[in-house]
């Protein structure tokens, strides 16, 4: 049976962009400057930000269907996790 790092930690979809867009932004910052890692931080925090918001948005569409009113909404299979019961 294969065992994925995202059934057992299903918020490092979250936290692993983040940290990543930190890591630039303070790398930048000691290599450059200041005026860098605000950029670097800026741009990374926007791709960090594309990342997340898919899976958000699919999760709250289906929350938003169901309260709502919509009991016969169509729940997406979801994989083991907080979210599977």
């Amino acid at each position: 049976m294969l065992i994925r790092v995202r059934d057992k930690l299903p918020c490092l979809w979250v936290a692993l962009p983040v940290l990543g867009a930190c890591l630039v932004a303070v790398l930048a910052t000691m290599a450059d400057g200041p005026v860098a890692g605000l950029i670097a931080g800026g741009v990374t925090g926007l791709v960090a930000a594309f990342a997340v918001e898919r899976p958000l948005r699919a999760l709250g569409a289906v929350a938003a269907r169901i309260a709502s009113g919509d009991r016969y909404a169509l729940v997406p299979k979801q994989p083991r996790g907080p979210f599977s019961e």
